[in-house]
């Protein structure tokens, strides 16, 4: 799930901060993140992601389809596979 989406060049960080999934302080957090890779941004967006209240999981769906992801939404939301979203975090 890391290696699928473009959170560095995308405006997925935008879309959470203006849906109010991400507080000033998670959006630094992922930006200032070391070393600046898609995948370590990722993994910092997940882990936050997973500690958010399910209406905030439904808006970070929002934010991945306005943001161009929506195979990564697609994926959440189990239109491809009958597996739980956290699984899916932990391939």
């Amino acid at each position: 799930m890391v290696n699928t989406i473009n959170s560095k060049s995308s405006n997925l960080i935008t879309a959470l901060r203006s849906k109010g999934v991400f507080s000033e302080y998670d959006e630094q957090r992922v930006t200032n993140v070391k070393p600046d890779t898609n995948y370590d941004r990722n993994e910092l967006i997940l882990n936050l992601i997973a500690r958010k209240s399910q209406s905030d999981f439904s808006d970070f769906i929002s934010a991945l389809r306005d943001s161009y992801h929506e195979h990564v939404a697609m994926i959440l939301n189990g239109a491809e596979f009958d597996v739980s979203p956290l699984y899916i975090y932990f391939l």
